[in-house]
């Protein structure tokens, strides 16, 4: 049975007709898809080799840098890089969410 295509909101309708809202019919697609990897799989251990390179890719790079460092001194830093790593890109997320902000604030 085939899915019938999702449209744009009521108000969209009074302007003139319903248009196919495209964006909004891929996310219900891929929410559907990552619902039902989740009722049949253990997202953990199908992410763990991907959650390992990144958590090495610190290590590796600490290691060019600083070949004289010690293996637990390594781990050390390469979690430091790793939590500043996720630190900037907070601050560029919420950096986009206020520029986009002030942009809907200018455009009303």
């Amino acid at each position: 049975m085939k899915r019938q295509p999702t449209l744009v909101s009521d108000s969209s309708r009074a302007q003139g007709g319903a248009e196919f809202d495209r964006a909004a019919h891929n996310r219900r697609i891929a929410r559907l898809g990552g619902l039902a990897f989740a009722a049949t799989h253990d997202g953990h251990a199908a992410t763990e080799k991907a959650r390992e390179a990144f958590r090495t890719s610190f290590e590796r790079r600490l290691q060019l840098e600083h070949p004289d460092l010690d293996g637990t001194e390594i781990r050390r830093r390469a979690d430091a890089l790793r939590r500043m790593h996720f630190v900037r890109a907070g601050l560029k997320s919420g950096e986009a969410r206020r520029r986009r902000a002030r942009s809907r604030e200018s455009s009303s």
